[in-house]
Order: structure tokens, then sequence, then C-alpha cells
């Protein structure tokens, strides 16, 4: 900006001077764990800033990594690396497109930029290869085989994913058991009583917990209640409106369904909407994930929403715990996925 022809530099605005001042604060308390900040409130007062001002910082400072909030627990700062290298495994059948996979992984190669950690990518039928002293994170159901291998000729073991009978491997993985059972409760609430749960394969703890907490919430329920089987993508979606159609009667049509995932849920969507089913008018149907196109779709998607900044920062701390501090303690940690009420699910 210039002023009577000389250049005068602008003051910064006033939500930029707040984010700087207290990415500065945040900093200098950041430690190989989640550390919990103060409440907006005692925040705001420290900065003498307003309560909105503040939480237009937090918001900057979050999307940018170095603040995440837990459910129900507070907002953390994100843990600092301690370490230079990590090495990543994938199950063979997790593919690309896979919408857990890639938003994990863009997620994982932000922190790892942003941490200047150096990533190797290791095939799981050529571990031979891999170093035995570099921290390992899993990713998928990988067979008892492998990971009998990995368990004897590596150090320090992280899965992101649920493995039910290993107990000797740190896990970090959503509460699956839980999605399920809040979907049935929430349909339940609005007051539907014939309702289906389209089930992902039972191979994979995920669709299995998902399955288990959804029945198990209609243990003292009044409620009609059914379920269609099959892969978790958008044609086993499509298909089990087809089935929904061909099977039941208008008078006996389910009211609310629960998808193992959103896929699923969104290949319901349309072919019951190609048939002249309203949702929600005469369906309501809730997903899970939250992926992109999941609030994109018309209408929106009902969902549980994963929160991926918060699995890499517990997936760090527990690396820095097992890897520099030396703590030979392995963890299963459960991370809560809310509810992301959109225009899909109505009450009746």
């Amino acid at each position: 900006m210039r002023k009577n022809g000389a250049l005068v530099k602008e003051k910064p605005l006033l939500k930029e001077d707040i984010t700087e001042r207290l990415r500065h604060q945040l900093l200098d308390l950041r430690r190989d764990r989640f550390i919990r900040i103060s409440p907006e409130r005692v925040l705001a007062e420290e900065l003498k800033v307003s309560r909105l001002s503040l939480r237009a910082a937090l918001k900057v400072l979050s999307e940018q990594g170095l603040l995440v909030q837990k459910q129900g627990s507070g907002t953390y700062i994100t843990p600092i690396a301690d370490i230079s290298s990590i090495q990543l495994v994938t199950a063979p059948d997790i593919k690309t497109n896979d919408p857990f996979f890639a938003t994990f992984l863009v997620e994982l190669s932000t922190w790892l930029s942003r941490e200047s950690v150096q990533l190797s990518i290791i095939d799981p039928d050529r571990l031979d290869g891999a170093s035995s002293h570099t921290p390992l994170i899993i990713v998928g159901l990988l067979n008892p085989r492998v990971i009998a291998k990995i368990k004897n000729s590596f150090k320090c073991i992280v899965a992101v994913q649920c493995y039910p009978d290993d107990e000797d491997i740190s896990q970090i993985y959503f509460d699956d058991y839980k999605i399920g059972y809040m979907a049935a409760k929430k349909l339940l609430e609005y007051n539907h009583k014939r309702i289906i749960h389209i089930s992902g394969p039972a191979k994979y703890p995920s669709s299995s917990y998902r399955r288990k907490g959804f029945f198990d919430a209609f243990s003292d329920a009044h409620a009609e209640v059914g379920e269609i089987p099959g892969k978790m993508n958008w044609s086993c979606g499509y298909q089990a409106g087809e089935k929904i159609i061909k099977d039941f009667g208008v008078e006996d049509r389910p009211t609310g369904i629960f998808a193992a995932n959103d896929w699923m849920a969104m290949g319901l969507i349309q072919k019951l909407t190609e048939a002249g089913i309203g949702i929600p008018r005469d369906v309501s149907i809730i997903g899970c994930d939250d992926i992109p196109v999941a609030g994109e779709i018309v209408p929106a998607l009902s969902t549980f929403q994963f929160d991926f900044k918060c699995l890499i920062g517990e997936l760090i701390s527990v690396l820095n715990e097992k890897y520099v501090n030396n703590k030979n303690v392995n963890k299963k940690i459960l991370l809560q996925a809310p509810f992301i009420k959109r225009e899909s699910a109505r009450k009746i």
C-alpha cells in the first residue's frame, strides 16, 4: 500500500495476527504426545480476543494439522515427530481407490512432508528387504502367516486395523461396533420400524463389528430387522436396491436402511431413486465413511465421519512411545466417528 508516495506495510488482519500468536504458543508446548490445550473461554481471556476470532484461528490451525479435536474430550496439539523414517505395508486386497486407504494415505503424506519424515512402501511378500529397526505401519488385514513373520522380524509395529486375535500388536482403529449401534439407534430415534442393514463381508473386522453393533441395538426394540449382505462397493448397493424393490411391496418396504459404507449407500440411493422411491420421503438411508462426495450428492448422505488427522496423531504418538521411548506396551486405541446428519435420513 502507498501513502504519500511511500510504501507502507499493512498490518495483518486480526484473524491472521491471532493465528500466528497462537501458533507460536502451541509450537512451544508441542511434545511427542498429544497435549490438551485450554478451553476456548480461557484461551480467549489469555489472548484478549473474542471467542469468535479465536475459533476462526483454531479452525485454521486444525486445517493445517497442528491441532485436532477429540470428540467429547477437547482440542489437542498434535505430536511432534521424533522419528526420521517409517515403513508402510498394506494388505493385498486394498485397492488404491479404497476411500479409507486413499484418505489415510493423503493425510499421512501431508504429515510426512510437514515433519520431513521419509516413507518406504513394503511389499508384504518381500519383507526380508525391509529394515527391522524402522517403525512399520500395517494398513488392512494381512493373513496370519505374514503377521507372524512381521512380529518376528520388526521391533516397532502399529496396525491401522483391528486384529482381534493379536494382543501383541498396537492397533488404532475406529469404533465400528459403536458405529453400527448408533446407526440403529438413530433409525429407531427417527421412528423407523422396518429396517435393513446392507452389510459388508464378515471377514473384515470393520464390517463385522458394524453388523454386530447394529443388530445388538435391537435387543430391546420393537422393529422388523433384516439384512442384505454383499461387497462394500457401489454395485452392491445398487443390487441391494434391486432386491428391495423385487422382494418388498410398497406396504412392507423398509423405511430405514444402514449401509456398511458410503459407496454402498450411494449405489442404493441411485437404484431407489430410479424406481421413483423418494429419499428420505419413503426411505431414510445412513452410510459410513463420509467420503468427499457424500455431502455433494442429492440428497446429501447422512453418515459417520472418520477424523484422519486424529488417527495420524494417535499413530505418531504410539510410534514415538514405542520406538523413541522404548516402551514395549501394546495398545488398542478406539477412535470415535461422529454422526453427520444430512438430508438422506429423517424422522417419520
